[in-house]
């Protein structure tokens, strides 16, 4: 309607401005979807490994390497996924040496299957966790192209992490 109320020769333009509007919030809404339940799938994967450490260091990345591109989002993903293979294969070992040390022989059994099952479920995780940062480039890479006019009317409300990094309640 905009383009009709300044003259004919303006519709073709709000045209264009909508039509592409469209197709770039279509895409930021798919891969925003996309990132946030590979994600959390992934996380729900990590519970199954009992993996304190290595689910708080994941976390504390995803927090710290938001992917500006997509090309940061296939390196963040790639280094992901090396990081879960490296963990998975070595909690083979270290597992059931943990587990043995603290609590005997019923420690070593457990450490094992966790151990075993990490070998699945980390790899497993750092898939999605490629797919989750691929996608999260992909809506960033969707957003910078868009021109920033945001008129902020109050600052962002921090949240504080269990690592005590800020968390804008504005992304």
């Amino acid at each position: 309607m905009q383009g009709f109320v300044q003259g004919p020769l303006q519709v073709p333009t709000g045209v264009y401005e909508g039509t592409k509007s469209l197709i770039r919030n279509t895409i930021v809404g798919v891969f925003g979807t996309v990132s946030k339940i590979t994600s959390s799938w992934s996380k729900g994967l990590l519970t199954l490994s009992n993996d304190e450490t290595y689910m708080s260091k994941r976390e504390e990345d995803f927090i710290r390497e938001r992917p500006e591109t997509i090309v940061d989002g296939v390196g963040y993903g790639l280094a992901d996924v090396f990081r879960s293979l490296k963990s998975g294969t070595f909690g083979i070992i270290k597992q059931p040496v943990e587990g043995a040390r603290k609590r005997g022989f019923k420690g070593l059994v457990k450490g094992v299957f966790f151990g075993l099952t990490g070998a699945v479920i980390k790899p497993a995780s750092g898939a999605l966790d490629l797919i989750a940062r691929i996608s999260e480039g992909g809506k960033n890479t969707a957003t910078i192209l868009e021109p920033n006019v945001e008129v902020r009317v109050r600052n962002p409300r921090p949240f504080y992490t269990k690592f005590q990094i800020v968390i804008s309640s504005h992304p």
